[in-house]
């Protein structure tokens, strides 16, 4: 059985977010199948004590699931833009960029992909390419040519190529050439030259092309963009990984000793993941430039606005026979922490026992009877409200809740407690396991 979690917002600052920043970088040089497994206290071969000195699992897991840049709440719900989650941090990142470098010349405009399977409407799928479901991402990288077309940018001349068929050419020019090749002369292998002649265009493809192809094996040597259901959340870490190749290219060509040993990659990423690992405040000033939080907005404008409550039955809950019994709460009633479940409302008749005549005349039977329809299987109520999914093939044949029939035991619980669920400890957004309580 898989165990899952909700966790609260429990608030964070900046140096909570720089660290998982930083053990995120850290993730892509010490790779490992499961994301728990750096936290392993039962195998020690996998563990990395920095992670867990830094902060706990729990903690990590949380910051990683309300990890976002745009506010969904002010979402309009005519909104046509397909990368508004996304569009801040993609302005921010070009501006930043826009301010630290000029490109110069010769520029190779490419596409770079990101592998991505789930549900997208602007992810695509190329059978030729080994990762084929992917997300496209416009590059352009330096020192390569691949357009064809004279334009001047800023008042500087830029020289475009695109790779050309025979019957559109781009001009006449040529230029000569020594071409190398190994031929075989008296049973030996020799390297014979030969002066051809051959279209400029096709020297200057040659010689610039290729950059976005090595960005593209750059990245993935220590990529840390995991597997993720949120294609919002790995899109950023891939700009973040775009970030982190750009800045170590400003190094390799303006490092302040020319005469020392350059960093590799991977000892260029580790210095960058400890600085932010070990985030100190004082040597990281805020420079101002943060982005913005969008207001909210009217939840009858918003694109994720909830749904409307259920109204209660014509006539209320009816005429109770025989005994008394309480009117059933609300969900209003609730206690917030079953509240921030986000489930939706039960049943308003659950607690009403079996035989009770409520408006209409309608009889109230509560009973187990099997599922039917093309939908086969479903989450137990109960089971998903104490942190567990277990899917039942059975439910109430009044309230239409699926409940286990395993034992019994939760079909008992949500038609006898008003509290059905363990609640939940404040703080760190862990359950309390109190014995005695349901």
């Amino acid at each position: 059985m898989k165990k899952t979690y909700d966790f609260h917002w429990i608030g964070c600052t900046v140096k909570d977010i720089a660290q998982y920043l930083g053990i995120v970088m850290w993730m892509g040089i010490i790779n490992l199948p499961k994301m728990k497994m750096f936290w392993a206290r039962d195998k020690p071969f996998y563990s990395m004590p920095a992670f867990a000195m830094t902060m706990s699992r729990r903690k990590f897991e949380a910051l990683g699931k309300y990890f976002h840049w745009f506010n969904r709440r002010a979402l309009h719900k005519d909104n046509t833009d397909k990368l508004v989650l996304i569009r801040p941090v993609m302005e921010y990142i070009q501006a930043k960029c826009k301010t630290l470098y000029v490109s110069q010349k010769n520029l190779s405009l490419d596409e770079g992909m990101l592998k991505w399977k789930g549900r997208l409407s602007i992810k695509l799928y190329n059978p030729q390419k080994t990762n084929k479901w992917r997300s496209p991402k416009n590059c352009t990288v330096e020192a390569v040519i691949v357009v064809a077309l004279f334009v001047s940018l800023g008042g500087v001349p830029l020289r475009f190529y695109e790779t050309v068929s025979d019957t559109r050419a781009s001009n006449a020019a040529t230029e000569s050439f020594i071409h190398k090749r190994r031929v075989k002369k008296q049973g030996r292998y020799e390297l014979e030259e030969q002066h051809l002649q051959r279209p400029k265009a096709v020297g200057d493809y040659i010689a610039y092309m290729g950059g976005v192809d090595h960005f593209d094996q750059m990245i993935n040597y220590y990529t840390f963009a995991r597997r993720s259901r949120r294609w919002t959340k790995k899109t950023t870490l891939y700009l973040l990984q775009v970030v982190l190749l750009n800045s170590y290219v400003l190094y390799q060509k303006y490092r302040p000793d020319r005469r020392s040993k350059c960093l590799t990659f991977r000892q260029y990423h580790e210095e960058i993941a400890t600085a932010i690992l070990h985030f100190d405040l004082a040597m990281w000033p805020d420079s101002g430039s943060r982005i913005a939080h969008a207001p909210d907005i009217l939840v009858e404008q918003r694109f994720d606005k909830p749904p409307p409550r259920p109204s209660p039955p014509a006539g209320g809950y009816g005429v109770v026979a025989g005994p008394a019994a309480a009117a059933p709460p609300t969900d209003t009633a609730r206690p917030a922490a079953h509240a921030r479940l986000g489930s939706k409302p039960d049943h308003p008749h659950r607690l009403l026992p079996t035989g009770t005549i409520v408006g209409g005349g309608v009889r109230v039977i509560h009973k187990h009877e099997k599922l039917g329809g093309v939908r086969q299987q479903r989450m137990c109520r109960v089971c998903s409200k104490n942190g567990y999914r277990r899917d039942t093939v059975y439910q109430c044949s009044y309230c239409k809740v699926a409940l286990c029939q395993v034992t019994g035991e939760c079909f008992v619980k949500y038609h006898n407690l008003q509290q059905y669920w363990t609640p939940r400890r404040s703080g760190d957004g862990r359950r309390a396991r109190v014995p005695g309580r349901n």
